[in-house]
């Protein structure tokens, strides 16, 4: 074979590696684009929250001469859970009163509201919450089967929707339930469950695990260590991207 022939075969040979080789890095820029294209929403740069005092272990009617001790939870600026100095008072203390470790003892019949407040970690407006009580002739104990709930709303380009449930059942086990109304894009690649009480980060929340289904009713076992009061929010993150998805507030 002509030797000025061969060499010409052979940049051709090697000129077609090349570009079969850029072809193909091409396609899988365009294709891992799409995948992540896929699971853009609100890319979060400001975790703040705004801080949350929350009274638990509540009650709704006291006897006459009982007692019950309530406690609280603070979270702060980025929702995170921590120690706080809270101060306990009573709109009518000849109903009830109340100290400063927040135990309440029913006084008279009647009905009274119980305040927690805090201040603010970022010096603005106190932080506080309220708690109605009735002082009757007997303490009505809680439900000891509690529940919470809310609904999804999508903060990207893709379809969330649905409504959602925490519920305690015998044995302290709490479980996530998802409604039949429940709706999100199959399209979403690495879609997971929080509970969190920043819906802005998956710092310091509780994975609940992979998205079961993206159609219709399904629920999730929730961890024995975690209680019912203890999040806010239901948070849907794109994993793999760091991004997302929706979320749900607590009612």
């Amino acid at each position: 074979m002509d030797t000025n022939l061969s060499n010409h075969i052979q940049r051709i040979v090697v000129w077609g590696y090349k570009i079969s080789t850029m072809i193909k890095h091409s396609i899988l820029v365009v294709l891992s684009a799409i995948f992540f294209a896929s699971c853009i929403g609100d890319d979060i740069i400001n975790d703040r929250v705004p801080e949350r005092l929350t009274i638990t272990d509540s009650i709704d009617t006291l006897g006459v001469g009982d007692t019950h001790q309530l406690m609280y939870q603070y979270t702060n600026n980025v929702g995170q859970v921590s120690g706080a100095d809270v101060f306990w008072e009573s709109s009518n203390p000849e109903i009830a009163t109340i100290d400063d470790t927040g135990l309440i003892n029913g006084i008279k019949k009647g009905n009274a509201t119980i305040k927690a407040t805090t201040i603010s970690q970022d010096f603005e407006d106190d932080i506080e919450d309220n708690l109605s009580i009735v002082i009757d002739e007997e303490t009505v104990e809680p439900d000891p089967l509690g529940s919470r709930s809310g609904s999804l709303e999508t903060t990207s380009s893709y379809q969330l929707i649905g409504s959602f449930s925490l519920n305690e059942t015998e044995g302290d086990q709490l479980i996530l339930n998802f409604g039949e109304d429940f709706k999100t894009s199959d399209a979403l690649p690495g879609l997971y469950v929080y509970l969190t009480n920043n819906p802005n980060s998956v710092n310091d929340a509780y994975e609940v695990g992979p998205a079961k289904t993206f159609v219709g009713a399904h629920n999730y076992d929730i961890d024995s260590e975690i209680s019912l009061e203890q999040f806010s929010h239901v948070l849907m993150y794109c994993k793999p991207f760091n991004v997302k998805v929706g979320d749900g507030a607590f009612e």
